[in-house]
């Protein structure tokens, strides 16, 4: 479990300082000056979009910068400890290991084309929200962090 904790802090510090400096640079060259003159244009272009935290985007674009930023550094975490956990069990080809994040991804990108709802659509990649379910990403990065420690205390039981 220490090895977990230092991928999970590693791979937290890896993410978070680039995204840091992102924001940084992003203030300094394109400053938001305030609120939007018409705000309620905009919110019915945001709105239309289906973007999600659509209020937050227009009212306050840091904090909206921040929660995404969150979201980012989870699924960073959620890849790194499945990863991690896969290769304690199946060490024969590193290819697959580092991989395996990704094939977790689409097999749950398939598991919601099985279901008509759309809790299941999300889509890790996309940068402001749109056309993903907020509910459906936790219950990834939830359900990625949640089989990677079982598969890291099974394949640790294994070693022994």
């Amino acid at each position: 479990m220490s090895k977990l904790a230092a991928i999970v802090i590693a791979t937290v510090i890896l993410v978070a300082i680039p995204l840091a400096l992102n924001m940084i640079l992003t203030l300094i060259t394109f400053p938001i000056q305030g609120a939007y003159t018409n705000t309620e244009t905009y919110l019915s272009f945001v709105v239309k979009n289906e973007l999600q935290f659509e209020e937050l985007l227009v009212k306050e674009p840091y904090i909206n910068f921040l929660v995404y930023s969150l979201i980012r550094i989870m699924t960073a975490v959620c890849y790194a400890v499945f990863a991690f956990g896969f290769s304690t069990l199946y060490t024969e080809n590193r290819y697959i290991i580092l991989l395996s994040g990704v094939l977790y991804y689409y097999a749950f990108q398939i598991l919601g084309l099985l279901f008509p709802n759309d809790i299941f659509r999300i889509n890790i990649y996309n940068t402001n929200g749109t056309n993903q379910s907020i509910l459906g990403t936790l219950i990834f990065i939830c359900t990625g962090i949640v089989l990677g420690i079982v598969m890291t205390i099974i394949g640790s039981k294994r070693e022994l």
